[in-house]
């Protein structure tokens, strides 16, 4: 549970009271990234404790300005997200978020080559590592860090779209195009290859319609 203690002298940010399980899940509750970017991203001790990292992400979290001014006024891509649903897991579920993972996906769908792993540092995190002092290790919790095998990834997709996991009106949810993205696409050649035999436009170098649904995932529509 996220209690008093959690936030700077103990009290909640307003965005506390405003922010829902929507807004995580589709990246518009504008709260900053703990390690999103370097004007955004706190330095990170790698020999902390997974209760104090928490209490550090949300307290830094707290005092950063709401992006553009208002929970749910536009997309807005932030670790913080999913570090807070990863805590939302385990004080429902009263589990260790890796555990609950194991128990309720992993295992029943038989990805036995899948887990995320205990907190703590495993890795170097490729877009951090040359950065001095800025979130230079991966700590495994809700917004990141689960290993996989190719052929769990596979058994995962296959599950995720028959509606094993998932009921369909949660599934038509994820998968509902919550949020447009104005950008520029460059895709590699390889990407375009694989369009091209799918039959479809090149969109190299143009600007396309782009839509955030609930998790990491962008949908991209053809024109």
């Amino acid at each position: 549970m996220i209690t008093a203690d959690y936030w700077p002298n103990s009290q909640p940010p307003s965005w506390a009271s405003q922010a829902t399980i929507y807004h995580l899940l589709a990246s518009t509750s504008c709260i900053a990234s703990y390690r999103h970017e370097d004007s955004y991203c706190f330095d990170l001790d790698e020999s902390i404790d997974e209760e104090t990292f928490k209490k550090k992400v949300l307290r830094y979290a707290a005092e950063q300005p709401i992006f553009y001014g208002e929970v749910g006024g536009t997309y807005s891509h932030s670790e913080t997200n999913y570090f807070i649903l990863g805590m939302i897991i385990e004080y429902v579920s009263k589990e260790k978020l890796s555990d609950f993972f194991r128990k309720n996906l992993f295992e029943p769908l038989g990805m036995q080559d899948t887990f995320l792993p205990s907190f703590g540092k495993y890795g170097q995190h490729p877009n951090t590592a040359n950065k001095k002092g800025k979130s230079n290790c991966f700590l495994a919790f809700g917004d990141g860090g689960v290993i996989a095998s190719v052929g769990d990834i596979h058994k995962w997709n296959l599950a995720l779209h028959s509606m094993q996991v998932l009921q369909k009106e949660s599934y038509d949810q994820i998968t509902k195009l919550n949020w447009g993205i104005d950008t520029c696409c460059q895709f590699s050649e390889g990407t375009l290859d694989m369009l091209a035999q799918l039959g479809r436009k090149e969109p190299y170098n143009e600007w396309i319609d782009v839509y955030y649904g609930y998790g990491k995932g962008c949908f991209f529509q053809y024109t």
